[in-house]
């Protein structure tokens, strides 16, 4: 059966560094000649250079590993429904960001990026600095912010002269990087397993749990306290369904704008 997406993988130029780049598109969708389709998703961990950056220059001897991952048809979309929800913004002009966390990899989410391309929203995930596959050298201008701007940009110029809207969404250190672009994400803001507070005036979800040893969940929810005491409040939810038959029910204009789907242990 013929997967409803389809996945291909180009790079952004930033300063003097070539940026990897992992691009989810529905099928049917022309993809840019400077993009090569692959039954692979390239994944490499590069262990010297991560240690290097870590401080631990002594190991930087240790050897890379590529770690290739068939792409299979993994994914069967969103939840029931969702599509018709979400059908006022699926065209080829509807971009979706994914950012990764520190030592993560462009393909950490890629379920959700093959979710959303089948949903019709085209998806980019850039490899970021503080990446496993560690495949070029960051410096002060080749940062998260520099890349996702290189990425705006390519994808404006493709569509043009129509305009694109975006929306984002991160784990870990990338939630914080999905809260703290600037620009407008129209489609939304979506910060997973971490979140300091956000000011701006997108539409926000998110997602923490119990579970996550990293980011304790209360310091979470203690954020969105805080931004709920600046005026910013936010619905929490405790499941998919709850939020979905929310979501559902409401026309556009009573949505909640700020969602916290928050899976703590009873």
């Amino acid at each position: 059966v013929p997967r409803p997406w389809v996945y291909s993988s180009t790079s952004v130029t930033v300063d003097s560094a070539q940026v990897p780049l992992a691009v989810w598109r529905p099928a049917g969708r022309p993809t840019p000649a400077d993009e090569k389709a692959s039954e692979t998703y390239a994944h490499r961990i590069d262990i010297g250079r991560i240690a290097q950056r870590l401080g631990v220059r002594w190991l930087g001897w240790l050897p890379a590993r590529d770690r290739p991952i068939p792409i299979g048809a993994s994914a069967s979309g969103l939840a029931d429904g969702a599509a018709a929800e979400i059908g006022q913004v699926q065209s080829s002009d509807c971009v979706v960001f994914f950012a990764h966390g520190f030592l993560g990899s462009r393909f950490d989410c890629m379920g959700v990026c093959e979710a959303l391309a089948a949903e019709g929203f085209t998806v980019a995930a850039p490899e970021l600095p503080e990446s496993l596959a560690a495949s070029y050298d960051p410096s002060e201008i080749v940062n998260r912010l520099s890349i996702f701007a290189a990425v705006r940009t390519r994808f404006q110029e493709l569509a043009m002269p129509n305009q694109v809207r975006f929306g984002i969404f991160g784990q870990s250190a990338g939630a914080g990087t999905a809260t703290m672009l600037p620009s407008t994400f129209e489609l939304g803001r979506c910060a997973i397993c971490a979140f300091r507070g956000f000011g701006g005036t997108d539409p926000l979800l998110v997602v923490a749990s119990s579970g996550d040893n990293v980011i304790p969940i209360n310091f979470i929810v203690g954020a969105l306290r805080e931004n709920a005491a600046a005026g910013r409040p936010t619905r929490f939810f405790e499941t998919a369904v709850q939020a979905q038959s929310v979501y559902s029910a409401a026309d556009g204009s009573t949505q909640p704008k700020r969602a916290a789907l928050i899976f703590a242990a009873k």
